[in-house]
């Protein structure tokens, strides 16, 4: 299994696509950019056929530090989950 960073997948697309790689790159990060804002909103993103981008709160809970084993709290914190659609399921 490879990763794919956002040069190689600008890079493929602008290819398939025919357009100049700068384009599809300012595309791309306007993209991620929305994401990200209605992410911090608290929205969920929606994209047909791809999958959905959901805040989800992890509640705060209970520790011991390895160093100190001294008992603390993790905070509470909204996660951003991903769950693929039905046609990309593997």
């Amino acid at each position: 299994m490879n990763t794919i960073n956002k040069k190689k997948l600008t890079t493929e697309i602008a290819r398939n696509l025919g357009y100049h790689q700068n384009l599809v790159n300012e595309i791309i990060g306007s993209l991620f950019d929305q994401i990200i804002k209605e992410y911090k909103k608290g929205n969920r993103i929606e994209i047909r056929g791809f999958g959905t981008f959901f805040p989800q709160l992890r509640k705060s809970k209970p520790y011991k530090d390895p160093n100190t084993l001294k008992q603390s709290t993790m905070p509470t914190k909204i996660l951003l989950k991903f769950k693929s659609s039905k046609q990309n399921r593997i």
